[in-house]
C-alpha cells in the first residue's frame, strides 16, 4: 500500500512539473492560472501530497543534512501553487 501511494505521488509530481514547464514555455493559454479548476486541483494536490513529502523528508533525516523542509526541501511546484 505504501509503495502504491509513493508511486502515485511521484506520478502526480511529474504531471504538475510538466504542467508548470509547459506554462513557462508559454504553451498554455494566458488565462490558465486564473481558471478555477486548475487552481483548485493544484490546491488539493498541495494539501494532500505535501504532508507526505514533508514526512518523507524528515523520515529520511534530510533535515539533518540540508536543514528544514521549507528552506531547503520544498519542491518548487508548491511555491508556484502558493502564487496561484
Amino acid at each position: 500500500m505504501e509503495r502504491e501511494i509513493n508511486m502515485n505521488c511521484h506520478k502526480l509530481a511529474r504531471f504538475w512539473n510538466n504542467v508548470i514547464n509547459t506554462l513557462e514555455r508559454n504553451e498554455l493559454p494566458n488565462d490558465f492560472v486564473i481558471r478555477g479548476k486548475w487552481i483548485n486541483a493544484s490546491h488539493f494536490h498541495k494539501v494532500l501530497v505535501e504532508p507526505l513529502d514533508i514526512a518523507e523528508y524528515y523520515g529520511k533525516g534530510m533535515h539533518k543534512i540540508k536543514s528544514h523542509y521549507i528552506q531547503h526541501g520544498r519542491e518548487r511546484r508548491y511555491e508556484i501553487f502558493d502564487m496561484w
